[in-house]
């Protein structure tokens, strides 16, 4: 099952929300939108569309505060 949810998220998202959401997995804490885009070196446009679009898609969650989590 879990092989199928990451194929799922192979197939639907954009290389930035990959790069993203490998960041948010290795991490196990909260990470800050500044240090996404440090660990990530996407501009803050991309990261911030990339974001949403997670967001919106229920494969990460913000916690508050621009901190975001898998």
């Amino acid at each position: 099952m879990f092989s199928f949810f990451i194929h799922q998220i192979q197939c639907k998202t954009t290389k930035n929300q990959k790069i993203i959401y490998d960041a948010l997995h290795k991490n196990n804490e909260p990470m800050h939108t500044d240090e996404i885009i440090a660990k990530t070196k996407l501009s803050d446009s991309a990261a911030s569309e990339s974001l949403a679009m997670l967001v919106i898609s229920g494969l990460i969650k913000e916690t508050g505060g621009k901190y975001f989590i898998h």
